[in-house]
């Protein structure tokens, strides 16, 4: 369980598709609850699809957020984030609506909304 703690999400959904059935089990008995919450919604999509693929640690800031409300959320939230190069935009609603990088929220106005930096081009699978 140690290992697998060290691994995201979606490498240790490859460990456990190619462990035997009871390999499996003992592996997942092993790990904490939401963890385990977290990999069987994973092993629920279709393999190679990418939600099968897909990391479920990343960092989401709202539309209608300042850039500075942004940077303190991912300062806090980041550190246990896959990655913080490119941050997910949602609206209210929580749905995805934009991606943003990194570096364009570090050199925008701190004062400047999200929703103004957003260029509307991203598109979900």
């Amino acid at each position: 369980s140690d290992v697998m703690s060290n691994l995201e999400p979606d490498e240790q959904v490859a460990i456990l598709e190619e462990l035997p059935g009871h390999l499996t089990q003992r592996v997942m008995n092993s790990i904490n609850r939401e963890d385990q919450k977290q990999l069987r919604k994973l092993l629920g999509y279709p393999e190679e699809s990418s939600g099968r693929l897909m990391t479920t640690r990343y960092v989401k800031v709202k539309s209608n957020w300042t850039v500075s409300k942004s940077m303190e959320h991912i300062r806090k939230y980041g550190e246990t984030a896959e990655t913080i190069n490119v941050i997910y935009v949602v609206d209210d609603t929580e749905h995805l609506i934009d991606d943003l990088r990194i570096t364009h929220l570090i050199l925008a106005d701190p004062e400047d909304q999200i929703n103004s930096l957003m260029d509307r081009s991203f598109e979900a699978l």
